[in-house]
């Protein structure tokens, strides 16, 4: 029991200032026994993102006299059809990318 005791008096917690003082950590850690592997994590699968709507409801008419406010509204509507595109676009690319595969 003492030998357990002692163990764990002799372990410093040591607390990294910096984060290169972290990495350097880090690194002795992993070279400590150069033989285990060392883990790669897997790369991140493809977000799904929300299929694209095929049209758009809520389109603005030309009026005159617009108010301030609708100036916000056409930036959303504005944001939310480029993403559209954006999202039909990238689809269409990968599936170009597939066929010629």
């Amino acid at each position: 029991v003492s030998s357990k005791m002692a163990s764990k008096e002799k372990k410093e917690v040591v607390i990294p200032k910096t984060p290169a003082d972290l990495q350097r950590m880090k690194l002795e850690k992993l070279m400590k026994n150069p033989d285990k592997m060392a883990p790669i994590p897997d790369r991140p699968k493809d977000r799904k993102h929300p299929t694209a709507p095929e049209f758009v409801r809520d389109v603005m008419g030309s009026s005159a006299g617009a108010g301030s406010g609708e100036f916000h509204v056409y930036r959303g509507y504005r944001r939310r059809e480029l993403f559209r595109q954006k999202h039909l676009d990238e689809h269409a690319k990968k599936e170009s990318q597939a066929t010629e595969f």
